[in-house]
């Protein structure tokens, strides 16, 4: 570990791994609570597409995906919050799944040089950051968590509660659209660092391990930071130590972490 250490591109890689592991295993609660995965893979893929998009015009890639990324989260907001009598929000939500996986693909096919691009994006290469997308979101995340931070009760009611939201005069849809915004920033600048897969890793599976340990949610939000920063420090140092692909190997250490935690819980029950 004290080698890994050393380092300074480890160094930034593991920073950059500690950072989005945090912001998106504490938004993974939501995501998971709410039942909207599917949202979180399709807010990645419309990233993904705003990003070929860029390539192709020769337009700034960060400034696409997050362009792209905020009309997603501006739909799905209305859609999942109101739904809809003859179009279902789950509905809406594998249409601009699939389209945006479609437009990508598209999009690559006519560009020179974007094919390896966007592949880096979707598989992830967290160990090329650079200390400039570092900082981006050293800024980015710690303003998106403060402002969960400080407005915890309207988040929480507003996701778990909307009747009381209601009778407390939260404004539910601005709050609701806020939400999704925090959530769209946090997938796009996430992608351009960790890539589409690691990213999604850290917005279901840590949240999902939190809530086999506890169902107390404030308990929830402690304990899938905390398996996110297990995973991110194991899986640097696994790879590492036998040199493998960085994004992969904290997807699958967060997946064995998960896979223990279940055998655990299972077994207290059985001698319960």
């Amino acid at each position: 570990m004290i080698d890994m250490l050393t380092l300074p591109f480890m160094q930034t890689a593991l920073a950059a791994s500690l950072l989005i592991g945090i912001i998106c295993s504490f938004i993974g609660v939501y995501i998971v609570l709410k039942r909207i995965v599917f949202v979180g893979a399709a807010i990645a893929n419309i990233s993904t597409a705003g990003i070929a998009f860029a390539i192709l015009m020769g337009f700034n890639p960060e400034l696409f995906s997050l362009l792209f990324a905020v009309a997603g989260v501006l739909l799905f907001s209305i859609s999942v919050r109101k739904g809809q009598k003859k179009i279902p929000a789950e509905s809406i939500i594998g249409i601009a799944y699939g389209v945006s996986s479609a437009l990508g693909i598209l999009l690559v096919a006519k560009s020179a040089t974007g094919e390896s691009h966007v592949l880096s994006l979707i598989f992830g290469n967290i160990l090329a950051v650079s200390v400039n997308q570092l900082k981006i979101i050293a800024i980015a995340f710690p303003v998106i968590f403060l402002i969960h931070y400080l407005f915890n009760k309207e988040f929480l009611f507003t996701s778990f509660d909307t009747e009381m939201a209601k009778t407390l005069g939260i404004k539910t849809t601005l709050w609701e659209i806020i939400f999704y915004l925090t959530l769209g920033v946090t997938i796009s600048l996430s992608i351009h660092v960790a890539g589409a897969l690691l990213t999604f890793t850290y917005l279901v599976i840590p949240a999902t391990t939190a809530l086999i340990v506890t169902g107390k949610l404030k308990f929830v939000f402690i304990f899938s930071v905390i398996f996110g920063i297990i995973s991110s420090f194991s899986g640097m140092y696994v790879s590492y130590i036998i040199d493998l692909p960085s994004g992969p190997t904290i997807v699958i250490t967060s997946f064995i972490l998960c896979t223990v935690i279940i055998i655990i819980s299972k077994i207290r029950k059985i001698l319960a």
